[in-house]
């Protein structure tokens, strides 16, 4: 090992951060991530003794060893946004079905009719003189998340009929119930570095994480959404030789 300064040494941190849950096998890419950061804690109690006429630090004992944790993702993905909205997620699947109807009354324009499923197709709607309603005259159809819209000519009596495309697994749905896991995520990170120069790879790190600041839903005027996380290193007692993780320096 040399201590000499070396220009080389100089490095900008980039990596892929991946993460599991302690009940998981393998760990999973977050994605595009912003930000990774951990800030060691540790709270010391002093000892202090004046019988000399001035206070002298006697000793010092370590009382709590800790990190805080921040972590910044750039994509939108389901597992992300249950983090950050402490939900729990449910693979959204559908069977395809046919011939469902449609009955409303007292009709209000910019009103909402919520379908029996997502993915919405063979739509036909008539009035109450049997008359076939024209779908961006009279409403509006949203096929993908299962809404019609009444727009300013719909009537208000109104029925008809539908169907559903099937929804599988392999279709990546996810529904999230919304404030199930209020105690936060607990899951396992590892960083594994992509940058030039020396690296920091980052290894099996428990954290307990919560959301950071509020999700914004409707923000015209905003930049890319992220999802902001923080929490604790936890103590892994899985892992008693690394109880709070390790980082590898691998030289450039």
């Amino acid at each position: 090992m040399s201590f000499m300064p070396n220009g080389d040494n100089a490095t900008i941190l980039t990596g892929q951060l991946y993460g599991r849950k302690p009940t998981e096998a393998r760990a999973s890419a977050l994605g595009l991530t912003r930000t990774f950061s951990y800030e060691p804690t540790v709270e010391e109690v002093e000892l202090r003794n004046n019988n000399t006429g001035a206070d002298v630090l006697v000793k010092t004992r370590t009382t709590t060893v800790g990190a805080n944790v921040t972590v910044v993702l750039d994509e939108f993905t389901a597992r992300n946004l249950a983090m950050k909205l402490l939900a729990d997620t449910v693979e959204l699947t559908q069977a395809a079905e046919s011939g469902l109807i449609i009955s409303e009354s007292n009709i209000v324009p910019g009103q909402i009719t919520k379908l029996a499923g997502k993915r919405a197709t063979n739509v036909s709607i008539q009035d109450d003189l049997a008359n076939d309603l024209v779908e961006g005259t009279h409403y509006r159809l949203d096929a993908k998340t299962g809404y019609v819209i009444w727009l300013e000519a719909a009537p208000a009596t109104a029925s008809g009929t539908y169907d559903l495309a099937e929804i599988t697994a392999g279709d990546n749905m996810t529904t999230l119930d919304l404030l199930k896991r209020t105690q936060g995520t607990e899951i396992i990170l590892t960083c594994i570095p992509t940058n030039d120069g020396p690296q920091a790879l980052v290894e099996e790190v428990l954290v307990s994480l919560s959301p950071s600041g509020a999700t914004d839903f409707i923000a015209q005027d905003a930049e890319f959404q992220t999802i902001e996380l923080e929490g604790k290193a936890l103590y892994n007692h899985n892992n008693t030789a690394a109880p709070f993780g390790i980082v590898t320096h691998i030289s450039g």
